[in-house]
């Protein structure tokens, strides 16, 4: 029976052993195939940054329509000027809007002229019946007198609805004729023209297109591997294929569509970073490459990502050991950073030189 102990003994220390021989066999076959060098546990930002193509795109755009029809009379801008929120850009022939307006101001102004000969008359028709009952005059004639003021004040009542009626005309044909003119809604510049002079144009097409100028974003497309990562807030830096390379915007992401579109077959998401003005190399359409950084650490401990060795989603660095050469640590990792550096929450200290291999 101790025989048979001492053998499981021996069996379970030779398996030890095996064990040892073999993670040892993996450290110099791995050091066999590869380099390295021992780099120093420091502190420094790190950062995961995800890198996309976008488009530069207009915060604000609009297509301007009439909401009447008729011929252009008058275009006042050209594709490429620039336009002031409230500016007139065209117009249609006014012959008709404008007589109906003249018309409705020439009745506005016969009713209230009406309205002050009916006050006056009412006026005058009071001080009669004060005159009258200061005279002592008979109740015949003061009632006599009662029922002019009464019917002077329905004078003055028809005139004033009258008024009332000139008033809405006008409003109404002045709208009208407000409808015959295209005002751009927006300060910005004018992108599109589909309209001449002479021609009929009218609410089903649009005539004018506007854009803003001094405010744009990019459309950037994230894909479904990624789109977990970004989120409303974080800081992104735009680069501009027109314009020059070291040139680059500061910018963050505003909204992430939460619904998935389709592009070129592939299911992507859109989002939005606002950019503000931008350069005269860059014009709405241009490419953006993007980065956006979906994570940052400032001031962390941290070692290459090449230092890492992973088994069974442990973490382990082989640090330099004055005695023994080499020693295993496990560590806790943070972020691994796109830059090639990782964050190391804990298992060594700041100072320990760790091995960093480079296959």
């Amino acid at each position: 029976m101790e025989f048979f102990k001492k053998k499981w003994i021996l069996a379970i220390i030779f398996v030890l052993a095996a064990g040892f021989v073999v993670v040892v066999f993996r450290y110099l076959e791995s050091a066999a195939k590869a380099s390295y060098e021992f780099v120093e546990a420091k502190k420094t930002d790190v950062k995961k940054t995800i890198s996309v193509s976008g488009t530069i795109k207009p915060i604000e755009s609009v297509d301007l329509a009439f909401e009447k029809t008729g011929k252009v009379a008058a275009i006042s801008v050209q594709v490429g000027d620039e336009v002031k929120a409230g500016q007139q850009l065209a117009i249609l022939d006014q012959t008709d809007y404008s007589d109906q307006v003249s018309q409705a101001m020439a009745s506005l102004q016969i009713a209230q002229a009406g309205l002050l000969q009916a006050e006056a008359t009412l006026k005058k028709e009071k001080k009669k019946r004060t005159e009258l009952e200061n005279t002592h005059q008979s109740k015949y004639t003061v009632d006599v007198q009662r029922a002019q003021i009464k019917s002077a004040q329905a004078a003055v009542d028809i005139e004033q609805a009258k008024i009332a009626k000139a008033r809405a005309d006008l409003k109404y044909y002045q709208d009208q004729h407000e409808k015959i003119t295209l005002l751009s809604p927006i300060d910005g510049m004018v992108t599109a023209k589909n309209i001449e002079v002479g021609e009929t144009a009218g609410p089903t097409a649009t005539a004018i297109s506007v854009i803003s100028e001094n405010n744009f974003r990019v459309e950037a497309d994230i894909s479904q591997v990624n789109i977990s990562e970004v989120e409303a807030g974080e800081k992104a830096k735009i680069s501009l294929d027109s314009c020059p390379v070291d040139e680059t915007i500061e910018s963050q992401v505003v909204s992430v569509d939460p619904a998935e579109t389709r592009e070129n077959g592939n299911s992507v998401y859109r989002a939005d970073l606002e950019i503000g003005k931008i350069s005269d190399c860059a014009k709405p359409g241009s490419s953006a490459n993007v980065e956006i950084v979906t994570q940052e650490r400032k001031n962390v401990l941290a070692v290459p990502s090449a230092s890492l060795i992973k088994r069974d989603n442990r973490y382990f660095v082989l640090v330099q050991d004055g005695e023994r050469g080499l020693k295993e640590k496990e560590v806790k990792v943070g972020i691994q950073g796109s830059s090639g550096m990782a964050e190391i929450i804990s298992g060594i200290e700041e100072g320990e030189k760790v091995v960093s291999f480079s296959k």
